[in-house]
């Protein structure tokens, strides 16, 4: 693990000192600060990426530290607005989340979800409906009249269909309003019948999974099979945004980093789990830590402070290039 986190950090610098000369210094403030395990639930933007920026060229890492806001995920309230969010952060449904600077902070789909929402009576459709219809009501500028329209839709399901995308499209009139609305009506029919909105019997769940993989790979199984539009890497990526350490998702540039470092073009998301858990084994490290080297070390991507290297496809390139060799 040391020779991969060494690789990790000199790349990140790197590509940071390329991009954001002005921020070399805080380099490894900012490559430490997304392996942290208290930074690894789904962050919540509130300050300008230019303060930050500031902020971290001037070295003012305790200030910067007290900017970062998560979703509190130890209630269930916060469960349930990552388990939302996790349904935006996919490809597909664009539409619903179109000119949102962040796809899982789309102002469209979570004002049901803000402040002190009623989710027990959320589980009853009728009521499920009733705070969408709300949301677009009181804030007209934010629906067209193809989302109220799709909103309106939901009248029309009954039984399977409230859970079922590619019958509720047909009512719907859009299919990736559909995925949404039936995936967070099932996420929350699901988190109410296995854990009765409970948050501490998930982390209950979760907690048992630590060091656990076969335990952390059936607890995905079973979060993917109760919750709709959730496959392998969208249920790891819930428990795992939940800032559970124990959880992976294999997005394409874990399964890419993963390939590199088996010497293949390939591999498939249950192969990139299975490395990535022997990996941290190992290491005695947490597989979601591994998880974010690898996200990062190919996307650039860092989110914490809303910056991204530049030149994106030559950084991952040169990333994967030096994981063959280790």
């Amino acid at each position: 693990m040391n020779q991969l986190s060494s690789l990790f950090q000199t790349h990140i610098a790197d590509g940071i000192a390329q991009t954001y000369p002005d921020l070399s210094n805080a380099a490894e403030f900012i490559t430490n600060s997304h392996l942290d395990p208290n930074n690894f639930a789904m962050p919540m933007t509130e300050s300008s990426a230019s303060e930050i920026r500031n902020l971290l060229a001037r070295g003012s890492y305790s200030t910067v530290n007290d900017k970062l806001k998560f979703e509190p995920t130890q209630t269930i309230r916060g469960v349930i607005r990552v388990m939302v969010r996790t349904h935006l952060n996919r490809q597909g449904v664009g539409f619903v989340s179109r000119n949102s600077a962040n796809k899982t902070l789309a102002k469209r789909v979570l004002l049901p979800f803000e402040g002190e929402f009623d989710y027990e009576r959320m589980i009853d459709h009728n009521c499920y409906i009733e705070s969408w219809q709300r949301a677009a009501d009181t804030n007209p500028a934010d629906y067209d009249e193809i989302d109220r329209r799709a909103i309106e839709g939901l009248k029309n399901l009954r039984g399977g269909q409230r859970t079922n995308a590619a019958v509720a499209k047909h009512f719907l009139g859009n299919d990736n309003w559909a995925k949404v609305l039936t995936g967070i009506y099932s996420g929350l029919l699901y988190l109410h019948e296995h854990y009765e909105f409970n948050p501490d019997t998930l982390w209950a769940d979760m907690n048992e999974c630590l060091g656990n993989a076969q335990a952390a790979k059936k607890l995905v199984r079973n979060v993917q099979s109760g919750i709709h539009q959730y496959g392998t890497a969208l249920a790891g990526s819930f428990l795992a945004d939940l800032g559970h350490p124990g959880f992976v998702k294999p997005d394409t540039h874990v399964i890419s980093g993963v390939a590199a470092m088996l010497g293949k073009d390939n591999v498939s998301q249950e192969e990139a789990v299975h490395f990535v858990y022997e990996l941290a084994e190992k290491y005695s490290v947490s597989p979601r830590a591994i998880d974010k080297i690898f996200y990062i070390g190919c996307s650039g991507k860092l989110y914490l402070y809303d910056l991204e290297i530049n030149n994106s496809g030559h950084f991952k390139a040169k990333f994967l290039s030096q994981l063959r060799q280790i």
